[in-house]
């Protein structure tokens, strides 16, 4: 998705996230406009509910939120990103 920011205030990006299994690999959040910068990661399991994550960023041009998930070493854990809000 690509966001429009005028101004130079800070932005905050927040979603829900559930990480459960016994090989969860990396969510990883990116902000990307003329570069790409990781600006929040976390790996491997928690406990079999969803978690709240929020990231503050400053940037006043047109930007890009990136979600990556990347998998662990076999399919015994999951990845899922719900509700995001700017």
């Amino acid at each position: 998705m690509t966001l429009d920011s005028t101004n130079s205030q800070s932005n905050c990006f927040r979603f829900w996230y559930h990480m459960y299994g016994s090989d969860v690999g990396t969510l990883n959040i990116y902000l990307s406009n003329s570069t790409q910068s990781r600006i929040w990661s976390l790996s491997g399991g928690r406990a079999n509910q969803w978690y709240e994550g929020q990231v503050s960023y400053e940037i006043n041009s047109a930007h890009q939120i990136i979600i990556e998930g990347i998998r662990g070493k076999d399919f015994m854990g999951g990845i899922s990103v719900d509700d995001l809000t700017f």
